[in-house]
């Protein structure tokens, strides 16, 4: 994938999750915020419905009570409810207490606000205010027992009742609703009549109206949990009776168990009425103008990431035209234009970093030219030191040849030390010259060391003995090639300058366990002057450098042995056994050296 394609994508993604993000966020702040209104709002409309309710139903109060103060009109009411009316002397005052009742209920402030104050007993006397409506005087009895709240009102015995609406049962249209409040009018034996004070139910209405009746529903309960007033049929009352009965820390929609859709029950019950005034907003409804505001903020969504998608492809377009260049100019570079493209002229642009990328590659180029050149001059002695390793061996050939003529020659005069030595040294030339072969079995470096010491035997004679021991647990061990000569050669060369003694030399190669596994080791001892403790520091110190930093500058300074150091030994076994590898260096003053290497058995054996 293009760079260009990839910070278009990677900015593009960014944005869009960004203002998806905002959109998102916004849309729920706007939808809680949205939601806490219409709580606050119609919680504080349950409340005001009640307040309307009272001052709706304090008036009625009032005026029942006021009526049933006065004493006229209820001596009236029991002389018609006591009076025997077959004697034609108590017409009078029969008459009389006609006149008072009607006197009493046809006040203009009685007119005036209400729909009707009726006044009956069970002897079916009827008095009413509304006498535009009611306009009998007199009810069947057994008409009474179709009153509702009569019973109510009995039970109640004298208290007050609001009852719910009800076709009004007195007038000449039946069509009228009323709601009212009721009371029983106490007599001397039981009840001198009953008292309902009447109004409109276009009045509920208006008190229970709602700004919005597509979401919002109202439901009104009296003090026993009978439905008052519901603007529309509603099914689920008992559940709506169960919400209001728990108190919950804050509003919160629930699931309707009867209609199954989330509604918000907000309620405030009246001190004076006991009535329960019951908001339900059905939530579905209730956010449905939300869903405008979604769709713009879609719309607005969309704008903006197509908008920040055209800005990102242009700058991504712009920022990537410098490196576009760089490109161009990379891919016309050869080996035979380096020195070309490296004097180019730069880049000029805006950003520091461009300039410092097109500054890189021309300075990269310039390298390039000049390791290409020191390449071609290594290459050049490279196949000069081919030419010459092959001339080299010619010489090889010719000693091996030299030294089977002179055998034969020792054979001929029946020298047979003459033989040895011949073979002796075609054998260390052989293994020294071998170069197919770097790594080696200890076997055949013990063999070779042997070969060496046999040599310096014919050379020291009776000053030089030397012992040679190797287990044959060890033999097929590996390592690398001229591994142990070295330390043989510097106990011969270097151990016994300062001592005059014959030589004794020693080398073991056995099996041990080391920190819990099996090791081989290797051990060269000689009995010579040993080695000076600044010249041992001088061998760790090096040798801890090349553990920690790995370094191996300056190798060819170390002690040598032979034309190999101490040094360069340690560094060619530590390249092939690493940290596994056993290395101690033992001297004593006047008793000699004792060299010993090694390495895990299964690490180093030949397979």
């Amino acid at each position: 994938m293009h760079f260009q394609s990839r910070l278009l994508i990677t900015y593009s993604l960014f944005v869009v999750f960004l203002i998806m993000g905002i959109a998102l966020a916004f849309y729920s702040y706007s939808t809680h915020l949205y939601e806490q209104n219409g709580i606050s709002t119609y919680a504080l409309m349950a409340e005001k419905m009640n307040l309307q309710l009272d001052d709706t139903v304090r008036p009625m109060d009032f005026i029942s009570t006021d009526i049933l103060s006065d004493s006229d009109f209820k001596s009236a009411l029991s002389s018609l409810e006591a009076i025997d009316r077959e004697k034609v002397e108590n017409n009078i005052f029969i008459a009389e207490a006609i006149r008072t009742i009607r006197n009493t209920i046809m006040r203009y402030s009685i007119l005036r606000h209400f729909y009707g104050v009726v006044v009956f007993n069970q002897r079916g006397d009827f008095f009413s205010s509304n006498f535009l409506q009611h306009t009998q005087s007199s009810i069947d009895p057994a008409r009474l027992e179709k009153i509702e709240w009569l019973r109510e009102a009995q039970i109640a015995g004298g208290r007050g009742i609001i009852w719910r609406p009800y076709e009004d049962p007195w007038g000449k249209n039946v069509s009228e609703r009323v709601f009212s409040f009721v009371r029983a009018i106490p007599g001397t034996e039981g009840e001198a009549g009953f008292l309902e004070v009447q109004r409109s139910y276009a009045d509920l209405e208006r008190i229970f109206s709602l700004p919005d009746t597509r979401y919002a529903s109202v439901l009104a309960l009296l003090p026993a949990g009978t439905i008052f007033y519901q603007s529309q049929d509603i099914l689920s009352v008992d559940w709506y009776r169960n919400v209001i009965s728990h108190e919950y820390d804050r509003p919160s929609f629930l699931e309707n168990p009867v209609t199954h859709e989330e509604e918000l029950v907000l309620h405030h019950r009246s001190s004076y009425t006991g009535i329960t005034v019951i908001v339900i907003l059905n939530k579905r409804l209730f956010l449905q103008p939300l869903l405008g505001l979604r769709w713009m903020i879609g719309g607005l969504a969309f704008i903006l990431v197509l908008i920040a998608f055209v800005f990102n492809y242009i700058s991504s377009r712009r920022l990537t035209e410098p490196l576009r260049l760089i490109i161009s100019r990379i891919e016309e570079t050869d080996l035979g234009s380096l020195p070309e493209t490296s004097k180019k002229a730069p880049i000029n642009h805006s950003h520091d970093e461009i300039i410092a990328l097109d500054r890189a590659f021309r300075e990269l180029t310039a390298r390039l030219d000049g390791a290409l050149q020191k390449e071609i001059e290594s290459r050049t002695a490279w196949i000069q030191a081919q030419m010459d390793a092959l001339q080299a061996q010619i010489n090889p050939h010719f000693i091996y040849n030299l030294l089977t003529v002179i055998a034969s020659k020792g054979l001929e005069v029946g020298s047979r030390d003459i033989v040895a030595i011949c073979e002796s040294l075609a054998g260390m030339l052989r293994y020294a010259t071998d170069t197919q072969e770097r790594i080696v079995t200890l076997l055949q470096e013990v063999d070779h060391v042997s070969n060496y010491l046999y040599l310096m035997k014919q050379r020291y004679e009776k000053n030089l003995e030397f012992s040679i021991q190797i287990e044959p647990a060890v033999e097929q061990v590996q390592l690398p090639r001229m591994s142990l000569q070295q330390f043989v050669e510097n106990a011969l060369n270097h151990g016994f300058q300062k001592v005059q003694r014959v030589r004794h030399v020693s080398v073991k190669a056995y099996q041990k366990v080391y920190q819990g596994e099996p090791y081989w080791c290797v051990e060269i001892q000689d009995n010579g002057q040993g080695i000076d403790q600044d010249t041992l520091q001088n061998i760790d110190e090096k040798i801890a450098s090349i553990r920690q930093t790995v370094d191996f500058q300056g190798i060819s300074q170390g002690q040598r042995i032979g034309s190999m150091g101490i040094i360069n030994t340690y560094v060619r076994l530590y390249l092939y056994f690493g940290n596994y590898l056993m290395w101690r260096i033992m001297s004593e003053p006047d008793k000699g050296c004792c060299v010993t290497i090694g390495g895990p058995l299964e690490y180093g054996k030949k397979v």
